[in-house]
């Protein structure tokens, strides 16, 4: 008896020690679902600038764009998709394309608006910071040439003279003008000196000497002359003269020391 017991003992003392484990199945995260799918016929689209929003991937498992990146561009709807969500119901989304077949993929109807981006960049058109764009038919380089010369010793300067040339744009914005320079020049722009003319002159009147006149009453109320500016950097614009406000202009300087 002792050994049957020393026996039972040695066979199920390890067998006490033991503990099974069942293994926990992996979860998986719920997944939308497509409910339909509808192909239109193609129309543009395009998203307004605020809040990043996100272009999807088919399966809406991963953020592949940010629109917000897309400032200029036109989405070419193709496909009307109803899309199950695991938590908050149906929803429509659009899948899309780049007007240059570039960027493809899934967007929320909501993120959306109906027509050309306003915005869009064509051969005729001088883009700046997102959403400053001018017909290039708005911009005289001559009379802008002409405003320059008038302040001997300045340097022109590439971003400076862009700033001017989106004045329409910017003057159609709430702080459009000084939003602009903040987008090239940073704090930098707190230093940018700007004088205007802002009277309009006839078609027959001499460009140059009108500017001259007007601009100099600006230049002296400052305590200035056109000869205070040696070595500034200059950027200068003038309505042409097939515009409303022919006669009326801008002149951006910033000195040669700010960066």
């Amino acid at each position: 008896m002792k050994k049957l017991g020393w026996f039972l003992l040695a066979l199920t003392g390890p067998l006490l020690g033991l503990s099974v484990t069942a293994q926990a199945k992996p979860t998986t995260k719920p997944q939308y679902t497509w409910v339909s799918s509808k192909k239109v016929r193609p129309y543009p689209t395009y998203f307004k600038l605020g809040q990043p929003k996100p272009m999807w991937n088919r399966a809406h498992t991963k953020k592949i764009h940010n629109l917000q990146n897309y400032p200029r561009t036109t989405w070419i709807v193709q496909r009307k998709v109803i899309l199950q969500s695991p938590s908050k119901g149906r929803d429509t989304y659009y899948e899309v394309r780049s007007a240059n077949k570039r960027v493809h993929g899934y967007v929320w109807h909501g993120n959306l608006s109906k027509g050309l981006n306003p915005n869009r960049v064509t051969a005729g058109t001088l883009a700046g910071p997102p959403g400053y764009a001018v017909d290039k038919r708005l911009i005289d380089a001559h009379l802008n040439q002409q405003l320059t010369s008038l302040f001997p010793g300045t340097v022109a300067d590439k971003k400076l003279q862009v700033s001017a040339n989106l004045l329409i744009p910017s003057l159609t914005m709430s702080d459009g003008v000084m939003n602009c320079l903040v987008y090239y020049f940073g704090e930098a722009s707190e230093d940018i000196l700007s004088f205007s003319a802002n009277t309009k002159i006839a078609k027959s009147t001499n460009f140059l000497t009108a500017q001259r006149r007007q601009l100099g009453r600006a230049l002296n109320q400052a305590g200035l002359t056109f000869n205070s500016f040696n070595r500034y950097r200059i950027g200068a614009y003038a309505y042409p003269k097939n515009h409303a406000k022919y006669g009326e202009s801008v002149i951006y300087l910033l000195a040669p020391a700010a960066r």
